[in-house]
């Protein structure tokens, strides 16, 4: 469970990721916000997500995508040199980073900008992790933000350029890239949370 608190005003505001139980009587706060909950706490509403089991062996993971999708993650780890990092307790600078990165995607997609301030909160409390991939010419083709406990990773926010490239090889590698980004997400998050 991770626990962010905020003021906004004269409120106490308390967002709480992955909980298991109604733990509302514990915070010190006027709102209470449950994201991502095991159980509904009454006021919420459910939504649908992807969930991945990452206890499940590497080779199965990667069987149970879609055949076009390992097709594009061999293609992009084999032959368009890509490299893919992530940073566990990113700085100051690499969050603006991140967050300009998706700003400017924000406004092809008519999005709202990124919260640079909720991913610094989350930092503080070692909950954040940021991962890109970068082409052989050291160009970004995608970044993900997550938020991640001891028991589960989340993407927050996902952002590619793909939009802004008029050569339709280029917007092609830039999707290859992210495949290649959630694949090499799960790996790591496998490896370090699980």
């Amino acid at each position: 469970m991770i626990i962010t608190k905020r003021k906004k005003y004269f409120l106490k505001i308390a967002e709480v990721y992955f909980s298991n139980d109604d733990t509302t009587e514990i915070f010190d706060a006027d709102i209470i916000i449950h994201l991502q909950a095991s159980k509904n706490t009454g006021a919420g509403r459910p939504f649908y997500t992807l969930h991945i089991d990452l206890n499940k062996d590497e080779d199965v993971l990667f069987s149970e995508m879609d055949k076009n999708t390992r097709y594009e993650i061999r293609r992009a780890n084999e032959k368009d040199n890509l490299s893919a990092a992530i940073y566990n307790f990113p700085s100051e600078d690499q969050i603006k980073e991140f967050c300009n990165y998706f700003n400017k995607f924000a406004i092809t997609k008519k999005l709202g900008t990124c919260n640079e301030n909720k991913l610094k909160v989350l930092r503080e409390i070692g909950a954040l992790s940021l991962s890109f991939v970068k082409d052989n010419k050291g160009e970004i083709l995608c970044y993900h933000a997550y938020i991640v406990d001891r028991n589960r990773s989340r993407l927050l926010y996902s952002a590619s350029h793909f939009r802004l490239y008029q050569d339709s090889s280029r917007r092609a590698l830039s999707g290859r890239a992210n495949r290649y980004l959630h694949w090499a997400d799960m790996k790591y998050f496998k490896k370090r949370v699980f």
